[in-house]
């Protein structure tokens, strides 16, 4: 009887499906899923696993990592933690939305897939590093609830506009990176994007620690309207 499961125990980019025999005390299958039957857990997701099953909480690390074939993904509203790693390299995913139940997205959660449309939720409190790095984004808007971010945690060279809604500068986590930014490079010439912060914060984004190097991209806007 199969008792234990640990994160990236499986790397099967072509997998379709997984089979647990029914009554197993630990693990369960939900929408081709593995899933960690006492905490609602998914430990393993394959190519037929785009669905969720809406009582997952914990996306682990690498859960579905390197599925290919995935080009379509939906996070459901109970989902509260995801893992390092945990949609990594689908390379045929172009949306993702990521909603506000989640409050960290870890490091390079969507590393690799090449993301046309990004829409991060209010609630989101953390964006950590390469957590969206080598996609082919042209805007992305940063919400008001984000309070720290990771060095490279937005990266694409198709970047043109980034709306930035925290009053707050968010701080440069534990993944910093040398002096990078958020947004990756370390001063104006190596971000061709413009950044849209708040009118009334323009002067704090200018001058705050790891994101003052970018003073040359910044334009105030107003949020409300």
């Amino acid at each position: 009887t199969l008792v234990t499961v640990v994160d990236r125990s499986f790397s099967c980019p072509n997998l379709e499906r997984y089979i647990i025999p029914n009554g197993n005390p630990v693990f369960d299958i939900r929408n081709n899923s593995v899933i960690e039957t006492a905490t609602n857990r998914l430990i393993a997701g394959a190519i037929l696993s785009s669905k969720i099953h809406e009582s997952v909480t914990t996306i682990g690390q690498s859960a579905f990592e390197g599925c290919s074939s995935i080009k379509e993904l939906i996070i459901p509203d109970n989902v509260a933690v995801i893992g390092n790693s945990a949609f990594r390299d689908l390379s045929q995913l172009t949306s993702i939305k990521v909603p506000a139940s989640v409050k960290r997205i870890e490091k390079n959660t969507f590393y690799g897939c090449p993301l046309t449309s990004i829409e991060l939720s209010e609630g989101i409190e953390h964006i950590g590093y390469y957590a969206f790095f080598n996609n082919s984004i042209t805007t992305i808007t940063i919400p008001k609830s984000v309070v720290s971010m990771a060095s490279f945690a937005v990266k694409s060279s198709r970047l043109i506009s980034i709306y930035c809604k925290p009053i707050t500068p968010p701080t440069l986590s534990e993944d910093r990176y040398l002096h990078a930014g958020p947004f990756g490079g370390y001063d104006s010439d190596d971000l061709d994007a413009i950044i849209y912060v708040p009118n009334e914060s323009l002067a704090v984004y200018k001058s705050a620690e790891s994101w003052s190097g970018y003073s040359g991209k910044y334009v105030g806007y107003d949020f409300e309207n």
